[in-house]
């Protein structure tokens, strides 16, 4: 019987991909947006966003400070892409500054870890991935606006090449 199924599975050609795909124009990240949650339109908003930073507040080691606003961070990214597409343009744009700001806190509080001589090998490799996603939501975002709308993002675009330069530096 086992003969037979071995048999079954050997029987079957197996040939290369004559056409291998072709890779994207946009460089797709495998990295992974939470779920924002409430977005910044619910009128209980204030809520979370004092809850968030209350357990921020208290979150002692610059490694775990820099990975909780990382998250912070990428939560403002996705709920800026839903609201795009409930075409909330402005309160989108506002969000994904404030997605930045986090970023930009991720970046420092790893920095303070490294000068405590913490490891922040993971950390900066997480950054970078998920500055990569960051590009890419905004890219997505890009395609779905107007002319006029395009111009709220435009200081988001030049701050994540900011912050993108910002994390290569993090690169000992």
């Amino acid at each position: 019987m086992l003969c037979a199924c071995l048999l079954t599975i050997s029987a079957f050609p197996v040939h290369a991909d004559d056409n291998p795909p072709l890779p994207s124009p946009t460089p797709t990240s495998t990295y992974q947006l939470p779920y924002p949650g409430m977005l910044p339109d619910n009128p209980l908003y204030f809520l979370k966003s004092f809850r968030d930073n209350m357990i921020g507040f208290f979150i002692g080691k610059p490694i775990d400070k820099a990975d909780f606003m990382l998250l912070q961070s990428d939560k403002q990214v996705s709920a800026s892409s839903m609201l795009v597409s409930q075409t909330k343009i402005d309160l989108a744009a506002s969000a994904f500054s404030q997605a930045q700001d986090y970023f930009d806190e991720a970046i420092e509080q790893t920095v303070n870890a490294h000068k405590q001589g913490m490891n922040i090998t993971e950390m900066t490799k997480k950054l970078a991935e998920a500055n990569q996603k960051h590009f890419q939501v905004l890219d997505e975002i890009d395609q779905q606006l107007s002319e006029a709308d395009k111009k709220k993002f435009q200081k988001a675009q030049n701050k994540e090449t900011d912050l993108a330069k910002k994390i290569k530096g993090l690169k000992i």
